[in-house]
């Protein structure tokens, strides 16, 4: 068993408002990636608050076996923590919002969470698949010929919503796969191929995630950028 977490705050933001977290529960293993919505108030309270929330609360809830429920309750308890965060002091934090995506992982089974535009993607014998969707709204405005399109997450933790969706999606692992996660300051500046071929040729998780952040620094970092890998070997 390996893995990495590794959180940058990227080339041009001021403030890095992504958050990564880790835990280890007997022969349980729980990553987890939060990016805070920019633009929005105290973005990165509500990631960092929705990371630990949803670890503490698996951790508490997990009967031993990989659940699917304890997943969704841990996600229902991150969402309630962080309007909770808001309803204490709303000047402050009104609005604010993460992303959230995780997994718990055991023997050769993983449990993928997934609210937002984070993702969780597998890295199996030279190939690269996304397992989680992200959750965005695409609106065209105006007339034809001179159509806009603007995008939207419509599916975060906190937010002006209390109502989420959790997808959660079951994945085996064999030894030599890689499980990533991370937010959209990586997969925006890297494509799929390139983050492929970064995994595949590192010689460990370690030297991946490193370099996946690097490449994404050099490719322009506009965001921030986090990532996590885990492979059973």
């Amino acid at each position: 068993m390996a893995r990495y977490t590794e959180s940058d705050q990227g080339k041009q933001r001021d403030r890095n408002e992504d958050y990564v977290y880790s835990f280890k529960l007997d022969d349980v293993y729980g990553l987890v990636v939060a990016d805070g919505l920019g633009g929005h108030n105290a973005g990165h309270v509500a990631s960092e608050l929705a990371a630990r929330t949803f670890g503490e609360s698996f951790q508490q809830l997990n009967s031993g076996d990989l659940d699917e429920e304890a997943v969704r309750l841990s996600f229902e308890d991150a969402e309630d923590a962080v309007h909770e965060k808001i309803g204490e002091s709303p000047d402050e934090f009104e609005g604010m919002g993460s992303t959230l995506v995780t997994a718990v992982i055991k023997g050769g089974k993983a449990l993928i969470g997934n609210v937002g535009d984070s993702r969780a993607y597998l890295i199996s014998d030279g190939e690269i698949r996304q397992i989680t969707e992200d959750h965005i709204e695409t609106e065209y405005h105006g007339m034809a010929g001179h159509l806009r399109k603007s995008q939207y997450l419509y599916n975060v933790i906190g937010g002006q919503g209390n109502e989420i969706q959790v997808d959660v999606f079951e994945q085996s692992l064999s030894p030599d796969d890689v499980l990533l996660l991370c937010t959209d300051g990586l997969t925006d500046e890297l494509s799929d191929n390139r983050i492929r071929r970064v995994v595949s040729k590192a010689d460990s998780v370690s030297d991946a995630g490193s370099q996946l952040v690097r490449y994404a620094n050099r490719s322009g970092g506009s965001d921030n950028i986090s990532v996590t890998l885990f492979s059973p070997s």
